[in-house]
């Protein structure tokens, strides 16, 4: 019996995440892990509604930064040799951003760094009703969810999204093996913005 490709979760924001597409030999694919721009900011502690609230001149060029950053990052993987990348999208969610806030200042953003990705698994981060409508159409091969704290299933988001799929659903084509851990708490915990 073969098993499908999976993803063995790890703790470790250094550390590459590994499809494993051979279970007996553990050969697999290498992907490289990357916050989007908005992730980004808050990793630093910017609060980049606020400021594109507040100065949207100043708050745009925050944006062009972490967006220049995020390209970067991308590019340095890609030329690294990783075969792919783990494009972690903060902000789609209620939790960091009303609707119009992601759709008017990232979405678009997130789209372009996507286009020129030649490989990416995109991980909706967020577990408190994320905007799968808005996101879904963006360039990536995959799209990756915690499909247990989202309670979305694969069939619930083949609907939305053709394609390929990896969460924890076993319908998914990518299994995502995340030991019980609610990787959308996991991620979102040490970056917390008031919205």
């Amino acid at each position: 019996m073969d098993k499908k490709p999976t993803i063995s979760w790890t703790n470790s924001v250094d550390a590459d995440l590994v499809v494993h597409t051979d279970h007996v030999s553990g050969e697999g694919l290498t992907l490289k892990r990357i916050n989007n721009p908005f992730g980004l900011s808050l990793l630093d502690g910017c609060s980049l509604n606020s400021e594109l609230a507040e100065n949207p001149v100043k708050g745009g060029e925050l944006l062009d930064r972490y967006v220049s950053l995020t390209k970067a990052a991308i590019a340095s993987a890609t030329s690294s040799g990783v075969d792919g990348i783990w494009y972690e999208l903060h902000g789609a969610a209620p939790t960091h951003c009303t609707p119009m806030q992601y759709g008017g200042f990232y979405l678009e953003r997130d789209r372009e760094i996507l286009a020129s990705t030649p490989f990416a698994v995109l991980f909706v981060v967020g577990s408190d009703e994320p905007y799968f409508d808005f996101i879904c159409d963006l360039p990536a091969q995959v799209i990756a969810w915690d499909s247990e704290a989202t309670g979305v299933s694969s069939v619930s988001m083949r609907a939305m999204r053709p394609g390929a799929q990896c969460s924890s659903d076993a319908d998914s084509e990518i299994l995502l093996d995340h030991a019980g851990i609610r990787l959308a708490d996991q991620l979102e915990k040490p970056i917390v913005e008031t919205v």
